[in-house]
């Protein structure tokens, strides 16, 4: 049987962890965050360690992390074998992936500035070079 003493409501937990209240619903759906028990009085608690699990879900997605990326780290989290090796794993191809994104807005800054100036110098009411751009 769980203890409701050190427990947290699951506005209590939104408050400490600072992520809202529908996140945590689906957090918890998507088993990312452990269920809550039920009180004595059938109202849903969560024990305190939920907040660093909000709190490291939350700083994931912040790093770029997908939800399915963020349950395989918690898993690493959880082991003693080695965890930092596939830690660095996981972070070496998040890298990856953001240097990808990188370059890729890069080209499209650079598509974008180019079809603006294009249509700044064209002045053209009929044929604008942005439609054309994004048409081609």
């Amino acid at each position: 049987m769980h203890s409701d003493h050190n427990s947290l409501t699951r506005s209590q937990l939104s408050k400490k962890s600072g992520v809202g209240l529908e996140a945590i619903r689906f957090y918890e759906k998507k088993e990312l965050l452990r269920p809550a028990f039920r009180d004595s009085s059938n109202y849903r608690r969560y024990h305190e360690d939920a907040v660093d699990q909000l709190r490291f879900i939350s700083n994931a997605k912040d790093l770029g992390f997908t939800l399915s990326e963020i349950k395989e780290l918690q898993e690493i989290r959880g082991l003693s074998d080695s965890p930092c090796e596939r830690m660095q794993a996981q972070a070496r191809s998040k890298l990856a992936q953001v240097d990808a994104k990188i370059r890729k807005l890069r080209r499209i800054r650079s598509t974008l500035s180019a079809l603006l100036k294009d249509c700044e110098q064209s002045k053209s009411a009929t044929n604008c070079p942005i439609l054309a751009g994004i048409e081609s």
